[in-house]
């Protein structure tokens, strides 16, 4: 049993390590070690100040073994949003190797949901507690590297509320922070004048069309559309995109995923995200000649 870092979010937690299955792993699983570090972000809803989300344990898949790290830890997702992000743990000593997937296990007993009327609400996980959320992402560790990877939880596409309550069926993104970076910008607020709930959605490809949001090449993903009460500016910030060009698109109100809203864009414009550059932060501004 060893002990990680101290958390991002300021909070110190003991860390197990546990490798289950056959010997071996993985060819280069066993020329030496790497220092891992793993993280969680999420994409922002508008009808919740809070969803807090206990996460008891993550699974890596390294060849025939698999290992298990204990976190039993809570986070309130919403405090994640753009490019803001806590640590599941810190600079962790992992085998070197090829892994095929991560698995993220979530207490929902322990887990809840805070809607803007102040109400406090169970939620379920669909397949959780068998399976846990399983990314499956392909990635490599070099031997002596310092990786940290970003697992983006994106709420905004996921949650859903039905008969019997909320229900959370997320679609994890994950990033690896070395190829990564954040777009911001202002919003001119001539364009916002119709708006109840602005957003911003971020398409890989610099001309994505915005017909194409629900389908199968959807958003990477989204930010609302928020007052700096200190500038007076409405601002956004996208977190934590692959490097590489993307479309964006401004709509009034953010997409229902369970619905056909047949929502449109009132504005759109283009970004290059080079995590290389300004440390990964690429400024697009949303202007009156954006206007669609």
């Amino acid at each position: 049993m060893n002990k990680i870092s101290a958390l991002a979010i300021a909070v110190t937690t003991g860390l197990g390590f546990v490798a289950c299955g056959g010997g071996g792993g993985s060819s280069s699983s066993g020329s030496g070690n790497a220092s891992l570090s793993m993280k969680l972000t999420d994409a922002p809803v508008s009808n919740a100040t809070s969803l807090e989300l206990f996460v008891e344990k993550l699974e890596l898949k390294n060849g025939s073994q698999t290992l298990s790290y204990t976190i039993n830890k809570r986070f309130d997702l919403l405090q994640l949003q753009g490019s803001n992000s806590a640590d599941l743990f810190a600079d962790e000593e992992v085998p070197a190797g090829e892994y095929e997937w991560m698995r993220l296990y979530i207490d929902t007993d322990q887990s809840s949901l805070t809607t803007n009327d102040g109400g406090v609400h169970d939620i379920t996980i669909p397949s959780n507690s068998n399976t846990g959320l399983k990314v499956n992402t392909p990635f490599t560790l070099p031997v002596n590297s310092s990786p940290t990877f970003i697992i983006d939880f994106d709420v905004s596409k996921s949650l859903t509320l039905s008969a019997n309550g909320y229900k959370l069926r997320p679609t994890l993104r994950l990033i690896d922070g070395d190829d990564a970076g954040h777009i911001t910008g202002t919003v001119a607020s001539s364009l916002l004048e119709s708006c109840e709930v602005p957003v911003v959605y971020a398409f890989s490809g610099a001309n994505t069309a915005f017909a194409e949001l629900d389908s199968d090449v959807g958003p990477e993903t989204s930010a609302l559309v928020k007052l700096d009460e200190a500038t007076g500016d409405y601002t956004y910030t996208l977190g934590f995109l692959l490097n590489g060009d993307y479309q964006l698109y401004l709509v009034c109100d953010a997409d229902d995923p369970e619905a056909d809203d047949g929502i449109e864009p009132v504005a759109a414009t283009t970004a290059t995200v080079n995590g290389a550059v300004d440390n990964g932060l690429e400024v697009a501004n949303i202007v009156a000649d954006d206007a669609l």
